[in-house]
C-alpha cells in the first residue's frame, strides 16, 4: 500500500508513506511497478475530483511468477497522470475539508480490499 493519507498510514503497518500529494504518490507506484510489482487498485477511484482531493491511496503487491512487468498496471498509471495533470488547479483544498478527503480516501480503499 503507497499513500500520503495519514489515517492510512497510521490505521495499517503495510503502508509506504510518501510526503507530498497526489503525483508524488502515483510516481511512487511506478517506481514499484518497474520493478515488478502488481497494481491492485486504481489510482483514480471513486468519483471525486481530482483537482480537489489531496490524498490518494493506491495497492500494489509483489508479482508472484517471473519477473515480468505488470504493462496494464503501468498503462493504468501513466493514464492517471495524464488525468491528474489536466485536473490541478493550483487552488489549495481547504482545511476544513481535508479530513473529510483522507477518510473518503480510506473508505475507498477498504472497499477495494474488501472484495
Amino acid at each position: 500500500m503507497i499513500t500520503n493519507n495519514p489515517l492510512v498510514r497510521d490505521k495499517y503497518s503495510n503502508v509506504i508513506y510518501v510526503y507530498g500529494g497526489p503525483l508524488q504518490v502515483i510516481d511512487k507506484v511506478l517506481e514499484f511497478l518497474e520493478k515488478g510489482y502488481l497494481l491492485h487498485s486504481h489510482p483514480i477511484s471513486g468519483s471525486i475530483r481530482l483537482s480537489c482531493n489531496p490524498y490518494r491511496s493506491i495497492l500494489v503487491s509483489k508479482k508472484r511468477s517471473g519477473g515480468q512487468i505488470d504493462k496494464n498496471g503501468i498503462k493504468t498509471i501513466l493514464v492517471a497522470i495524464d488525468h491528474i495533470y489536466k485536473s490541478i488547479n493550483n487552488r489549495p483544498t481547504p482545511k476544513v475539508f481535508l479530513y473529510d478527503y483522507a477518510e473518503l480516501d480510506l473508505e475507498l480503499l477498504e472497499k477495494t480490499v474488501t472484495f
